[in-house]
C-alpha cells in the first residue's frame, strides 16, 4: 500500500485545487496543428494520444535538457544515466528503448549504431518552439523504429516561430559538484523574407560518486546554426547545421562486470535541409538530412579495451499535401534513407531502406474524423512490409473519444547484431554478445480513449492500449555452449546474447489530469498530473536486459505557480518496477522510488533578466533507473539570464 501513496497524492491533488472557491479560467485552450502527423490538424482530431510541451512549459520547468523535460509527459518513460543530456532512454508504454523513434523538424534523429544515442540532441532547450509526443505505432507515418512512439523536436526558426524580430541572451550557471553550465542564444530577422539563428550549450561538471566512490564526471558542448528563408512568393528554404560532443563517465552505463571503469565520447554532425513549395495543387517538400556519429568507447584503461565506431546515415524525403475538398485531405511521399558503419567490433557494414507512405483525413460535420495511413517498406535486413494504420475521432460538447489501430516494425540495429562480433578472442565473461541472424520487430497496437473537457480549463483524459509484439529484440544470459557460431568466447562463460523473444504483449491503462491555468487572488496555478500502469506478458519466464526493464507503475506531476515577478515550478515522478540486484558489483535497484525537482525564480531588470534557484532531488533520494547507475543526490545550482536585445 506505501508504495501507492505518491500515485493517490498525486492524482487527488488537482482534484483539491479545482474545488476552492473563486478561481478565473483564463488560459485559452492551445490550438496548434501537431506536425508529427502527416496530415496537419489539431491533437484533438488525430484520433491518436498526443501530448504537446510548449516553448513556455519546457521554460518554466526546473530542467536543463531534453530528456529531463521529458520526464513531465505522461506514459513516457526516461530511464537516466545522469543530469544535463549525458545519457538517457526513452520508453513510451512499456517499449524498449530502441522503440521509440525521434524526430528533429520532421527528420529521423535515431543513430543506426544503438537506440542509447537518441537523447544526444544538439538544439538547446531554448531553440525548441515544441514537443510533440505520439504515444502508439507510426511506422505507417515515418517507417521503422516508431513502435511504441515519437518524439518530435520543433525548432522555432523552422516554424518561424520566433516572437520578437531579433534577440540575443546568455545564461550562466554554477552548482554544486563542480556544475557549470552556459547557454548564448541568437535570432535575427534580416527581413520579412530571412529568419537565421544559432546557439551554443554546454555542461561540464566533476559529477557525483559511483558504487566504487569514482565519480560520474561529464563535458557536453553543442552548437547550432539555422535559416529559414522564403526565396520567393512559393517557395521555402530551411537549413540546420548542428555539431555535438559528449564526453563523460560511463561506468556500469552498459554492463554490470566488476572491471567497468568505461569512459565514453561521442561526437555528432547533423545536417538537415527542407525545401517547400506553396502551390495550387498543393503542398511539396523536399527534405534531406545527413549525419555522422562517432563513438569512442573505453571499457577499461586499465587494459586495452577500446571500441570505435564512425556511423553515417543519409536520407531524403519528398512529401505531397493536398485537399481533395473541403473535409478531405490527402498525403503521399517517399523516403530512401542510407546507413553505414566501420567499427572495430562490430565490423563495418552498410544497409538501406525505401517507404511509400500515404495518408487519407475524412471530416464529417467539422466534428468526426478518420483517418487511415499505409507504408510500403523495403529494407535490406527484413525484405517488403506493409504497415497499416486506422484512427477514428468524435468530440462531442465536453468530451471526445478517440481509437486507433495500427502496425509498426523495427530492425535490429548495429549493435544488437554485431557487438563484440569482430574481437579477438576468448572474450571476457558478462559481455553483451550480438546476433548477425536477427529478425525484425513487428507489433500490432489498438488504443483507445477518451478525454473529458469539464471546464475552459480542466480537463481528464483516460486511455486503454493493447499492444501484441512479436520477434521482439533483447539480449538474454546464455552460457557459450548454448550461442552458435562464436569462435571467440570462453567455453566456460556466459554472455548477454541478443536474441528474438517469440511473443511480447503489452497491456496498459493511462490517466492524466490538467489544470493549464488557474488565477486565485494574484497568484496563478498550472499543474498536469498523470498516472500509467502497463502489464507485460512474455511466451516464457526469463529475466531479460530491457524488455522486463521498464516501469510497471508510473506517476508524475508537473506544477507551476507566479506572482508578480515570482515563479515557481515543481516536477515529481514516482516509479515502481521489478527489484534487481548486481552481486558482482554490489548493486540495487530498488521496486520504487520517488524523486522531485524544485525550481524558484524571480524576473528582475524589467524582465529583461532572470535569476533562479534549481534543486534537483530535493529530497535526496537515492535511486537508480539502470541498474549500476547511481543517480545523484540532492544537486543545487544557481542560473542568471539576460536578454541583451
Amino acid at each position: 500500500m506505501r508504495n501507492f501513496t505518491a500515485i493517490i497524492f498525486i492524482l487527488l491533488f488537482p482534484l483539491s485545487l479545482w474545488g476552492q472557491a473563486v478561481v478565473d479560467w483564463t488560459a485559452d485552450m492551445d490550438t496548434v496543428l501537431v506536425s508529427t502527423y502527416r496530415v496537419p490538424v489539431k491533437a484533438e482530431e488525430t484520433g491518436r494520444d498526443f501530448y504537446v510541451l510548449t516553448a513556455d512549459q519546457i521554460s518554466a520547468l526546473p530542467a536543463a535538457t531534453v530528456d529531463e523535460v521529458l520526464r513531465s509527459v505522461p506514459g513516457l518513460e526516461v530511464q537516466g544515466r545522469g543530469l544535463r543530456g549525458v545519457q538517457a532512454d526513452f520508453s513510451i508504454r512499456g517499449s524498449t528503448f530502441s522503440q521509440v523513434l525521434v524526430l528533429i523538424d520532421g527528420m529521423r534523429w535515431n543513430d543506426p549504431l544503438t537506440g542509447h544515442f537518441n537523447s544526444s540532441l544538439p538544439v538547446g532547450l531554448d531553440e525548441i518552439e515544441r514537443i510533440e509526443v505520439l504515444k502508439g505505432p507510426a511506422s505507417a507515418l515515418y517507417g521503422a523504429d516508431a513502435m511504441g512512439g515519437v518524439i518530435h523536436i520543433i525548432t522555432k526558426t523552422a516554424s518561424n516561430s520566433h516572437k520578437e524580430n531579433r534577440g540575443l541572451s546568455i545564461s550562466l550557471t554554477g552548482g554544486q559538484k563542480g556544475y557549470f553550465g552556459a547557454q548564448a542564444n541568437l535570432h535575427h530577422r534580416l527581413s520579412d523574407r530571412t529568419l537565421i539563428s544559432a546557439g551554443l550549450n554546454t555542461h561540464r561538471a566533476d559529477g557525483h560518486q559511483a558504487a566504487d566512490s569514482s565519480n560520474y564526471w561529464f563535458k557536453i558542448y553543442h552548437g547550432t546554426a539555422a535559416i529559414n528563408h522564403w526565396i520567393n512568393d512559393n517557395l521555402k528554404l530551411y537549413y540546420r547545421l548542428a555539431v555535438d560532443q559528449r564526453d563523460f563517465s560511463a561506468r556500469y552505463f552498459y554492463t554490470i562486470s566488476p572491471l567497468d571503469k568505461a569512459e565514453e565520447l561521442t561526437q555528432s554532425l547533423w545536417n538537415q535541409s527542407r525545401l517547400s513549395y506553396f502551390g495550387r495543387s498543393g503542398t511539396y517538400e523536399l527534405d534531406v538530412f545527413y549525419k555522422v556519429n562517432k563513438d569512442r568507447f573505453v571499457f577499461s584503461p586499465e587494459f586495452p579495451s577500446t571500441n570505435e565506431h564512425t556511423t553515417q546515415q543519409g536520407g531524403l524525403q519528398l512529401n505531397h499535401l493536398r485537399s481533395l475538398s473541403r473535409n478531405l485531405d490527402f498525403n503521399f511521399g517517399l523516403r530512401a534513407v542510407f546507413r553505414q558503419i566501420e567499427s572495430n567490433d562490430r565490423g563495418d557494414h552498410e544497409d538501406q531502406s525505401f517507404s511509400a507512405f500515404s495518408a487519407l483525413r475524412k471530416n464529417w460535420a467539422e466534428s468526426t474524423d478518420l483517418h487511415f495511413g499505409l507504408s510500403l517498406d523495403y529494407d535490406s535486413n527484413f525484405g517488403w512490409e506493409i504497415n497499416p494504420q486506422i484512427s477514428f475521432s468524435h468530440r462531442f460538447e465536453y468530451a471526445t473519444i478517440r481509437v486507433a489501430a495500427g502496425r509498426s516494425i523495427r530492425a535490429a540495429d548495429y549493435t544488437e547484431r554485431f557487438i563484440s562480433t569482430q574481437l579477438p578472442g576468448p572474450l571476457s565473461s558478462e559481455r553483451n554478445l550480438g546476433n548477425p541472424q536477427l529478425k525484425a520487430e513487428t507489433a500490432i497496437q489498438l488504443d483507445a480513449g477518451v478525454d473529458w473537457q469539464l471546464s475552459r480549463n480542466f480537463s481528464i483524459g483516460l486511455g486503454l492500449f493493447q499492444r501484441w509484439g512479436t520477434n521482439i529484440i533483447d539480449y538474454f544470459s546464455r552460457d557459450a555452449d548454448m550461442i552458435p557460431n562464436a569462435d571467440n568466447l570462453d567455453p566456460d562463460g556466459w554472455y548477454l546474447f541478443a536474441e528474438n523473444r517469440g511473443e511480447v504483449n503489452v497491456t496498459g491503462v493511462e490517466l492524466s489530469v490538467a489544470v493549464p491555468s488557474v488565477r486565485i487572488g494574484n497568484s496563478s496555478v498550472a499543474l498536469t498530473t498523470s498516472y500509467t500502469f502497463h502489464h507485460l506478458d512474455l511466451d516464457e519466464d526469463l529475466q531479460s536486459k530491457y524488455i522486463t526493464s521498464q516501469a510497471r507503475h508510473q506517476a508524475g506531476l508537473s506544477l507551476f505557480w507566479t506572482y508578480e515577478q515570482w515563479s515557481a515550478s515543481l516536477q515529481s515522478w514516482y516509479k515502481n518496477r521489478e527489484a534487481d540486484f548486481a552481486e558482482g558489483i554490489g548493486a540495487e535497484l530498488s521496486s520504487s522510488y520517488t524523486v522531485t525537482n524544485l525550481r524558484l525564480g524571480r524576473s528582475v531588470f524589467n524582465n529583461r533578466g532572470d535569476i533562479s534557484l534549481d534543486v534537483y532531488n530535493l529530497f535526496n533520494t537515492e535511486f537508480s533507473d539502470i541498474i549500476g547507475v547511481r543517480m545523484p543526490g540532492r544537486w543545487v545550482s544557481a542560473s542568471v539570464s539576460w536578454k541583451i536585445y
